[in-house]
């Protein structure tokens, strides 16, 4: 998660290839512990905790948030079990809406290709 400057609060996932690699001073690792790595990334992501981490940086030059006020941030804690589930939803339904944003866009295509149809077959009569 990065701690310093306009991207505070934006978080990603570590492959586990780079596991013990460096880490810019910019971004904080966690390492959760009973914690599903996907509900935390997830959670930390979502609103509720992004809406906290704008509450708790301070800016003089560059925008930072200090580690230790990132340890107020209220996270809700389920069980493993259910985080696991969480994370199965979100995910199907953020394919969901790709599947949604991509037929839309395919319809507003074809809509766009009937008018021009249209447009064309009432210019040459």
């Amino acid at each position: 998660m990065t701690i310093v400057g306009a991207t505070i609060g934006k978080c990603g996932l570590v492959p586990e290839r780079f596991d013990g690699m460096n880490l810019t001073e910019n971004a904080a690792r966690l390492t959760p512990h009973l914690v599903s790595k996907d509900y935390l990334f997830r959670l930390l992501a979502s609103e509720f905790c992004q809406e906290q981490f704008l509450g708790k940086t301070k800016q003089v030059g560059v925008q930072k948030m200090a580690l230790n006020r990132l340890a107020g941030t209220l996270i809700p804690l389920p069980p493993l079990a259910e985080q696991s589930r969480i994370v199965t939803r979100i995910t199907a339904l953020r394919s969901l809406c790709a599947d949604l944003r991509q037929r839309l866009a395919d319809a507003q295509t074809s809509q766009s290709h009937l008018a021009q149809a249209l447009v064309d077959s009432t210019s040459s009569v």
